[in-house]
């Protein structure tokens, strides 16, 4: 038998606006959009390349918290650090909005 080895590539993200939600993970993360992107298909480039989005023409959001429940979400981690002290992380524990079309 054959050992596979098999790493994850990438989440991909389905929404409307490629472009909208990528500028916002951007922002939030701090990265940059990859020159590659378009209305179609986005990346984030690294150390954020894990992240893609592709459109969906009939793309419904998902309507959590007030109705179904939630499709799918990241978990963010930041950390604070000062001269006398090595960095201390913590758990993002607020939603943070998306643009209104966004995925979940």
């Amino acid at each position: 038998m054959t050992d596979t080895n098999i790493r994850l590539a990438a989440v991909v993200l389905d929404c409307p606006d490629t472009q909208a939600l990528t500028a916002f993970y951007a922002s939030l993360l701090a990265g940059k959009v990859a020159a590659s992107s378009d209305e179609t298909w986005a990346e984030l480039e690294p150390p954020h390349q894990l992240l893609h989005f592709q459109r969906v023409d009939d793309y419904i959001p998902p309507s959590w918290p007030d109705g179904g429940p939630q499709q799918f979400h990241l978990d963010t981690w930041s950390w604070t650090t000062s001269s006398r002290r090595m960095p201390r992380w913590s758990r993002q524990g607020r939603h943070h909005s998306t643009p209104s079309t966004h995925c979940q």
